[in-house]
């Protein structure tokens, strides 16, 4: 399986790999420099096994669309769904733009919208007026705003399960580490996911 290099990302991950496989190689000889028996030969991740994240862009996308239609429906989700659950940082922006403006009373619409975001600084950081439109057009109904929230949040609470296992395995695979500490730390992570 190869991946299509048109996909956001694919220059960043490909410069890393090579960058990798060089910083192996100078270490090698280093290594061989101070007459080492040891070659390490660890051959980096393939861009085909590089794991994205759990994400649902198009629920990411229902959630804001329905909210822009309909800013009501936010109450039925403000309780368990935050910024940092979107995966998306101009999605988290977005979410942010709307519950600020819904706290204030204000309407919820594209204007609104890049008025907060002008007044924030942060028009650039969204893609413009023109994915708010795309945003609010895309979304026929606000009805099935709990359902799109919910795979929103699952897949956040799945990013968050992965890293707290990352933050695990680092811990344990530190000099000295002990191991009450390790899971007594793992298990206060895990317990704070919502």
């Amino acid at each position: 399986m190869s991946l299509d290099p048109s996909l956001p990302g694919y220059t960043v991950i490909a410069e890393l790999q090579q960058n990798n496989e060089q910083r192996i190689a100078a270490v090698n000889r280093a290594l061989a420099s101070q007459g080492a028996q040891i070659n390490i030969d660890r051959t980096p991740a393939s861009i085909e096994t590089l794991r994205i994240p759990p994400h649902d862009i198009t629920a990411e996308q229902a959630v804001l669309g329905a909210l822009m239609l309909a800013p009501e429906s936010l109450a039925k989700i403000s309780d368990w769904l935050t910024e940092q659950d979107f995966y998306r940082a101009d999605h988290r922006l977005i979410y942010r733009a709307v519950t600020a403006l819904i706290g204030r009373g204000s309407p919820v619409d594209t204007v609104t919208m890049m008025d907060w975001f002008d007044d924030n600084d942060l028009a650039g950081m969204i893609g413009g007026a023109a994915y708010l439109i795309e945003l609010n057009e895309a979304t026929a109904s606000a009805a099935n705003i709990v359902a799109y929230a919910e795979i929103v949040s699952q897949k956040s609470r799945l990013r968050a399960a992965i890293n707290a296992g990352m933050n695990l395995t680092e811990a344990a695979w530190k000099r000295g580490a002990d191991a009450e500490q390790v899971i007594g730390a793992a298990t206060h992570e895990l317990a704070q996911m919502h």
